[in-house]
């Protein structure tokens, strides 16, 4: 497509979707695979990580005496803990390391697929306005959705928020900086025809927005209570990891509702990815665990 972003890790996703695109001709099914090749090129720092979640619930016991010791000195608490963490070897801050990597590159992601859509935007108002009959525009679907850069949502959601239509409106392109550099001004004009081809028409059923919210909430459930803070100086709210396990999912839909279908979908697959790799890799360490205790 030739459209790049400001951020280098974006760049990259973009021309890395294009490549594929090139070869199976869908964007959609460009975003599966990479999502699915990029989490797979994760995976050995997401299994350290589960390896460490581990090696912390078997010091845990000497962590509670710790705790119950110096419970009315928290400096000492958490200075005695650093010692037995760094006594056994053991990092309590090992675990963020996949965090780390994976919020750049959902950020990343995010600012590819709108580049893209950006580009497809400006395409499809060029090839109107050179003479081309609206009915030869090809806007880029798939599966339900009839538009992909365009939130995968139900028609009765078609003004909220206003991005929702299958043709963007011009409040909606205006957010687009490579249409803004372009100083376009009549969009709705020029697209007029098309707007009215799709007027009355969904352009999805609301699924990724559920299904990202809903394999969001699985993958909390499956992460969360073990990873709890264990450095001495955790909250004493009992409801925080209770709260985040909610508002994740929450906050899934809502950036999926308001978002393109494009990330919703990248979304969907790099949870449902999240969430198998999960139950193999702990099923896999649960074995293990077993052997060395048979053999031991």
């Amino acid at each position: 497509m030739g459209f790049l972003s400001d951020n280098f890790i974006a760049d990259f996703f973009i021309k890395a979707l294009d490549w594929i695109q090139s070869f199976v001709g869908s964007y959609g099914w460009s975003i599966v695979l990479l999502t699915i090749f990029f989490k797979l090129v994760l995976l050995p720092l997401d299994i350290k990580q589960k390896k460490g979640m581990r090696r912390q619930k078997k010091l845990q016991p000497e962590i509670d005496k710790i705790n119950k010791k110096y419970a009315n000195d928290k400096e000492m608490k958490s200075k005695k803990t650093m010692e037995y963490y760094k006594k056994e070897g053991y990092s309590p801050f090992s675990g963020c390391l996949p965090m780390l990597i994976q919020l750049p590159v959902f950020f990343a992601f995010f600012g590819a697929l709108r580049a893209i859509a950006g580009g497809q935007i400006l395409e499809m108002y060029q090839t109107v306005a050179n003479g081309v009959p609206v009915e030869s525009i090809v806007v880029e679907s798939w599966l339900w959705v009839k538009n992909l850069w365009q939130p995968d949502v139900f028609a009765f959601m078609t003004n909220f928020p206003k991005n929702t239509a299958v043709i963007p409106l011009f409040e909606q392109v205006q957010l687009y900086k490579v249409i803004a550099d372009s100083g376009i001004e009549n969009f709705d004009t020029v697209l007029a025809p098309l707007r009215a081809m799709y007027e009355g028409v969904m352009n999805g059923w609301f699924i990724l927005p559920l299904a990202a919210g809903g394999m969001s909430f699985l993958q909390s459930k499956l992460t969360m209570p073990a990873t709890a803070p264990t450095t001495g100086t955790e909250s004493k709210n009992p409801m925080s990891g209770k709260m985040m396990k909610y508002f994740l999912p929450i906050f899934s839909i809502f950036i999926c509702v308001t978002s393109s279908a494009a990330f919703a979908l990248y979304w969907t697959v790099s949870n449902i990815v999240s969430v198998v790799t999960n139950l193999v890799v702990e099923k896999i360490l649960d074995a293990k665990e077993k052997n060395a205790e048979l053999n031991a």
